[in-house]
């Protein structure tokens, strides 16, 4: 492996008012986000960030052209948007503790073969995962949330869900490897499919439950949002 490319302002695309990564412009396939640029934190990998997906047709779909096969992410980073590694060709990936969010394809389609989710995760978005070569598979104790297709199509064998999990998405872990599912009785919902493809042992898990309905933001969270406009 060549020597990892340490970024810098001439490789990305840097919202110094969000702390945000906004795009990659570099060519490196090994790289380290900084925890710092002009000693702004880095917070935040925007939507797409260091990925092609988003500049391609639906109708002609190609390899990028220089996908990323490592990257390290600060301890500063708190939320990875949607697609932000798509369709990249990691192979692995450290998740620091200080993300609480992971968005909407943020590492599906590439070659991750175990996952660690930490603690400070509570919600994993719909096909975060999905499409890669994960057989190892463990999630943090916070975990209340797996979304539709979250690790769909990967080589997950055996699976523990934590004790804090109580909703699992349609699809959320179809057509990987498992034997086993290990879950407590707080899962209070299971999708249509969640393990369909599997060769699960034993009674199959079928859909059951019904999904809670969306909190309700409060009057401050509302203006809070408003004042983000």
């Amino acid at each position: 492996m060549s020597q990892p490319h340490i970024l810098t302002l001439k490789d990305v695309s840097f919202d110094k008012e969000q702390g945000s990564i906004d795009a990659y412009r570099g060519k490196h396939k090994h790289i380290i986000i900084p925890d710092n640029f002009d000693g702004i934190p880095v917070t935040e990998i925007w939507d797409y960030a260091f990925s092609e997906v988003e500049d391609l047709s639906e109708e002609f779909e190609e390899a990028p052209q220089n996908p990323i096969a490592s990257v390290v992410i600060p301890n500063t980073v708190t939320e990875i948007g949607e697609g932000a590694f798509q369709r990249n060709a990691l192979t692995e990936i450290v998740i620091p503790s200080s993300v609480t969010r992971i968005g909407y394809n943020a590492f599906a389609e590439n070659a991750l073969t175990s996952v660690d989710i930490p603690d400070s995760v509570v919600e994993i978005v719909e096909g975060a995962f999905r499409d890669n070569a994960i057989e190892q598979l463990t999630l943090g104790k916070s975990v209340s949330i797996i979304e539709d297709y979250a690790f769909a199509n990967n080589a997950i064998n055996k699976l523990n869900l934590p004790s804090s999990l109580s909703e699992i998405g349609n699809e959320a872990f179809a057509n990987n490897a498992i034997t086993q599912v290990l879950m407590s009785k707080n899962i209070t919902y299971i999708g249509y499919d969640a393990f369909v493809g599997n060769p699960l042992i034993g009674r199959p898990i079928r859909q059951f439950g019904e999904k809670k309905p969306p909190r309700e933001l409060t009057d401050e969270e509302w203006l809070e949002a408003l004042g983000d406009l």
